[in-house]
C-alpha cells in the first residue's frame, strides 16, 4: 500500500499533480524515518532497509513534482545518510566545517532564546535526533541502489541531479 502510494509514477508525473493531491505521499515522507527509527534498528539488515527505501528511491527518480522530490530528500535520504556516515580521518576541512556548524548552532540558539524553554528543548531534541541503523552501510547502499537509480535510462535530468547529489553525499 505504501509502496503503491509513493511509487505511483502515473499520478506523480501527471501535469495536474497539485500540492493537495500529494498530501499522503508528503505525510508518509515526513514520518517514515522517525517510525523506522522506532523499530528494532540494530537488527534491520541492509537488504531490508534497501527494500523499504526502494519505493522512495523510485519516486525520487520518476516524480515530476519538485515538492515531493525535495521532501523525500530532506526527510528520508538526508537524515539517513547524515546519521550513518562512515567517519574518515580528520582533516583541516572537517575542522573548518565543525567551526561553521558551531556557528550555525549559536545562531539557532540566539533565535530560540525567544521561545519558551519547553519549546526550545523540543526543537533541540528534534534537531539532534539521529537515526542510526548499525547494519546500514551508506557506501554500499549508494553504490548498489542510488547510483543505479541515477544512471538509469529515462530518468529526468532534474531527478538525476538530485540522485547524484545524494550519491555524492554518501561518499
Amino acid at each position: 500500500m505504501i509502496a503503491a502510494t509513493i511509487a505511483d509514477t502515473k499520478a506523480t508525473n501527471a501535469a495536474s499533480y497539485s500540492a493537495g493531491s500529494q498530501g499522503v505521499s508528503l505525510q508518509i515522507s515526513d514520518v517514515f524515518v522517525v517510525e523506522l527509527g522506532k523499530v528494532d534498528a540494530g537488527n534491520i539488515s541492509l537488504e531490508d532497509i534497501a527494500a523499504l527505501l526502494e519505493p522512495f528511491l523510485t519516486c525520487m527518480a520518476t516524480t515530476g513534482s519538485s515538492i515531493l522530490r525535495e521532501r523525500l530528500k530532506d526527510r528520508i535520504f538526508t537524515p539517513l545518510l547524515e546519521s550513518n556516515v562512515t567517519m574518515p580521518d580528520s582533516s583541516d576541512d572537517e575542522e573548518e566545517e565543525e567551526q561553521l556548524h558551531l556557528l550555525d548552532q549559536r545562531k539557532l540558539q540566539n533565535k530560540t532564546r525567544q521561545l519558551r524553554r519547553k519549546t526550545r528543548k523540543e526543537i533541540e531534541a528534534l534537531i539532534n535526533e539521529k537515526y542510526v541503523f548499525t547494519n546500514f552501510n551508506i557506501l554500499i547502499y549508494a553504490e548498489n541502489h542510488i547510483y543505479p537509480a541515477a544512471s538509469a535510462e529515462g530518468v529526468d535530468e532534474s531527478n538525476r541531479e538530485e540522485l547524484y547529489a545524494l550519491y555524492n553525499m554518501a561518499r
